[in-house]
């Protein structure tokens, strides 16, 4: 009798949603725990062995499925680079920089269970939870935008616009923690 022998493949399709994932908790949680919007606009989620928060306005949750809806088609033909989620005072200066970095890492010999991923995004979005509680909560005034970064040549989506690159003048900066699914690496890392 044959014995069923489990797989450790992942394919890139579902790397890239465990990526997707993943940044969405992440956003999620930096916008909570940094006072963008208030708490009530928020419900509770059981993901990665932590309660999450998830923002329920329909706006913000319009714009992030937008935006990771398209980082996941980059990110499967390999033309995705990195998200910054940028977080401006009343005045539209940029006071903080939260980005993810994904590179594709083909490792047959680094692909890992699903479990295995799930405890290191749970361990990356708990140092992303300590580095946002010991900053000062910010106040109601400020706002968020999501910058991408691609490959020159990959498409843009008609309904998208550029932003003008601008320097962030970083004199402090953390790093999360690297994910990896064994076909992509994330780096994520905080700049202020």
């Amino acid at each position: 009798m044959a014995t069923a022998v489990r797989s450790k493949s992942i394919t890139i399709t579902a790397s890239a949603g465990i990526v997707i994932d993943y940044i969405d908790c992440a956003l999620n949680t930096i916008l909570y725990l940094r006072g963008i919007y208030p708490a009530s606009q928020y419900k509770t989620i059981q993901k990665y062995g932590l309660s999450i928060q998830m923002s329920t306005d329909p706006e913000v949750q319009h714009y992030l499925k937008n935006n990771l809806s398209q980082i996941k088609k980059w990110i499967i033909k390999d033309e995705f680079i990195r998200l910054c989620l940028v977080i401006k005072d009343a005045e539209g200066t940029e006071v903080e920089n939260y980005e993810f970095r994904v590179q594709k890492k083909d490792d047959p010999n680094n692909r890992k269970e699903k479990r295995t991923i799930d405890a290191e995004i749970g361990a990356i979005l708990r140092s992303i939870i300590v580095a946002c509680q010991s900053h000062s909560r910010l106040d109601s005034n400020h706002q968020f935008i999501i910058k991408v970064y691609r490959t020159p040549n990959s498409p843009l989506p008609y309904n998208w616009t550029e932003h003008e690159h601008v320097d962030f003048e970083v004199v402090h900066a953390l790093d999360f923690g690297e994910l990896l699914t064994g076909l992509h690496q994330v780096n994520s890392r905080e700049e202020r």
